[in-house]
């Protein structure tokens, strides 16, 4: 997948691989890829000089049908934006449903922990950060803890959380700020649910994050069509799409996928339920207007966190 990201340090040298190959025309060449789209697939044969006629494909679909695709837009501040993770984290504590939460930078990484923890000081015992600036020593013993039923319940993380992680007992990713390409959006989607039960992948997106974002992925947000469908497009023919198409369960694929289904039997998972309880972002309003302080006030109706209760036992 480097081939897809403009800033990969090994890009300029991918591209000498061509100028090998030159060199022996008859060796037989391998390429592998955890995901592929079809557009780094046509740029990576372009730079290694490979005929398309003359390669074998051998492709796994990188759709996880037990993965729930929401996707919401966000207030800019990340305030606003979390004020409901720290509302339903205060409430649940160690009961809080475990949850990666992806971001774009170290910057929003630090900020949301910052936020949570001045909001909610106790909760340094179960919220921690993983991203490139983390000590060894603290990343070892993040990922032992990912690795079974702790106390741990919320992993702030960049991209170095990644493919060598096993993240077990945990159904809810939320990738505040959606990365630049659909290769990175499927890997962070995928770091749970791999005990395969019902998982939510929760892609959070203000305005100003979308400025950098490749045409896919806007198309992915914006869309009013299954997310599941308009994600996979990217990767799979259109004969493969019939395949994803025939294995899709309306009741868990998607938030426009739900909206549609009338069955009125579907059901929210732990993580969606706390998410709707919070109030719009048209009732939120600045705790110190006066100040530069990001915390926000929400003004709820007295019934708006009866919900948590329900979710305390699951």
């Amino acid at each position: 997948g480097g081939m897809g990201k403009e800033d990969d340090a090994f890009r300029k040298w991918f591209r000498h691989l061509g100028e090998l190959r030159s060199m022996f025309p008859n060796a037989v060449f391998l390429a592998l890829s955890a995901t592929c789209t079809k557009t780094i697939e046509k740029r990576v044969l372009n730079v290694l000089g490979i005929d398309k006629k003359n390669v074998k494909f051998f492709r796994l679909s990188p759709n996880k049908e037990n993965i729930k695709f929401v996707v919401k837009k966000v207030p800019n501040s990340v305030g606003a934006a979390m004020f409901w993770l720290m509302e339903t984290l205060n409430n649940l504590k160690e009961k809080f449903p475990r949850t990666v939460i992806y971001c774009n930078s170290i910057k929003d990484v630090s900020t949301i922990y910052n936020f949570l923890t001045s909001e909610i000081p106790d909760s340094l015992n179960y919220v921690q950060m993983y991203h490139s600036e983390t000590p060894s020593d603290c990343k070892s013993e993040i990922i032992d803890k990912l690795g079974n039923d702790s106390s741990l319940r919320i992993v702030l993380a960049t991209s170095a959380l990644g493919m060598e992680i096993d993240v077990k007992f945990c159904n809810s990713v939320i990738i505040y700020g959606p990365p630049v390409n659909v290769a990175d959006l499927i890997q962070e989607t995928g770091r749970i649910g791999r005990d395969g039960l019902p998982s939510v992948a929760d892609v959070l997106y203000n305005s100003y994050q979308c400025k950098q974002l490749d045409t896919e992925v806007k198309t992915f947000l914006r869309r009013d069509v299954c997310r599941r469908q308009t994600l996979m497009e990217n990767f799979h023919t259109s004969a493969e799409m019939e395949t994803v198409k025939k294995s899709l369960n309306q009741h868990h694929c998607c938030d426009i996928c739900a909206e549609l289904c009338t069955c009125g039997h579907c059901i929210l998972l732990p993580i969606e339920k706390l998410m709707n309880c919070v109030a719009s972002e048209d009732t939120a309003k600045d705790k110190y207007s006066s100040s530069n302080s990001e915390t926000i006030s929400y003004f709820h109706e007295s019934d708006q966190f009866s919900c948590l209760s329900d979710n305390e036992d699951q």
